[in-house]
């Protein structure tokens, strides 16, 4: 089965702006002095770094990061990783539905983010030695824990998976904002940042359009694959 066919989204949800999604988080579970809510923190990762439940299972290790793709390569790392210090956040993303497509991705979250996540270690007391921990989130999948965020606050789900409904809301924002000035190398790029191919990306595009979640007159030309 095509990394297409695995990943192509249901039909018939509509979804809200991913701006407005996060508004509605953060408002719902603000961060303070004392606590940083799990949603929070999942969501923030998440607006920077899009993903299907490749969150769960993270182990996290206070080791250097690898420098580069490359770098992650040579280290064969058998799990998921996220490097956290003070100043920054990597991930080592090696296991994940489409990594037979796309490979070993390394991605550096902003210092906002990074300063985030290691606030959200320190006051949950994650790290258990200098060198290594367990998981960020936990070793289960994050779908019945995105589902219930969803929830909370007032985007429907119908029969559609949790995380497809971020993922939907996520590029009908990009292509809405693009539009139909969107270029063939910047559909390849909103592929290769979601790990799927250029093709599943427009078939979020047609579902959404038939969902009227996005301006269909901006993404028309958009919605047809280059040859």
């Amino acid at each position: 089965m095509s990394a297409a066919n695995l990943a192509k989204p249901k039909e018939g949800v509509r979804v809200l702006p991913f701006k407005e999604i996060k508004r509605r988080v953060e408002r719902a579970f603000p961060r303070n002095s004392q606590e940083i809510p799990k949603q929070n923190l999942y969501f923030n990762l998440y607006a920077e770094f899009v993903s299907r439940d490749d969150m769960k299972n993270f182990k996290l290790s206070t080791e250097r990061p690898p420098q580069n793709v490359d770098a992650l390569k040579r280290l064969r790392l058998p799990h998921n990783t996220l490097y956290v210090s003070k100043e920054s956040a990597v991930i080592a993303l090696v296991d994940y539905k489409t990594s037979n497509l796309y490979g070993p991705q390394r991605f550096e979250f902003s210092e906002k983010v990074s300063q985030l996540v290691w606030e959200y270690i320190k006051l949950n007391k994650l790290l258990e030695t200098d060198k290594t921990s367990g998981t960020l989130f936990g070793k289960s999948g994050m779908s019945t824990f995105v589902g219930k965020m969803l929830d909370a606050i007032g985007q429907p789900r119908g029969n559609e998976r949790a995380i497809n409904v971020l993922r939907k809301s996520y590029v009908s924002s990009e292509m809405d904002k693009a539009g139909a000035g969107m270029t063939a190398d910047e559909r390849q790029a909103l592929a290769f940042h979601m790990r799927h191919s250029v093709n599943t990306s427009l078939k979020y595009v047609r579902d959404l359009a038939k969902d009227r979640a996005i301006n269909v007159q901006r993404v028309r030309r958009e919605v047809q694959p280059t040859g």
